[in-house]
């Protein structure tokens, strides 16, 4: 394998530490993380994914909150032009789908293929995360 140069804060595959402990669910590391000066917003240098991505997809709720409060962009698109909203919703994470609407996340916001949060949730079978996102349609 060759050694690439990463930025400081990242591991050589491109991934900042903070993305790495909220994919792992590893709330006290985030939270130290934060403390240091980890940029909340920081993506991998292939995807584009954000550690709010990564906790939103795996459903790590305490991460999302604690990443929210820290200026998380709910909006931050990756490379394929889908936002944390989409990844939860794609995922089946209801309660993380509330948390991000609450935050003002954009649920008509789409990605590369044209998918919008009600269309991951649909296709994906997530029916609970369907009404949630229409009772935020109702209530614009």
């Amino acid at each position: 394998m060759e050694k690439r140069d990463s930025p400081p804060g990242y591991n050589v595959f491109g991934v900042p530490a903070l993305l790495s402990a909220a994919l792992g669910g590893h709330v006290q590391s985030v939270r130290t993380l934060l403390e240091q000066g980890a940029d909340v917003n920081a993506r991998d240098t292939r995807q584009g994914i954000t550690a709010l991505m990564a906790a939103a997809g795996r459903g790590h709720g305490e991460i999302i909150r604690i990443l929210l409060e820290k200026g998380a962009d709910p909006d931050r698109k990756d490379n394929t032009g889908m936002t944390a909203l989409m990844w939860a919703c794609r995922d089946g994470h209801a309660g993380i789908v509330r948390a991000l609407l609450e935050k003002g996340a954009d649920a008509s916001a789409r990605d590369a293929k044209g998918m919008t949060a009600l269309l991951l949730a649909s296709v994906f079978g997530h029916a609970e995360i369907v009404k949630l996102l229409k009772k935020s349609e109702a209530g614009r």
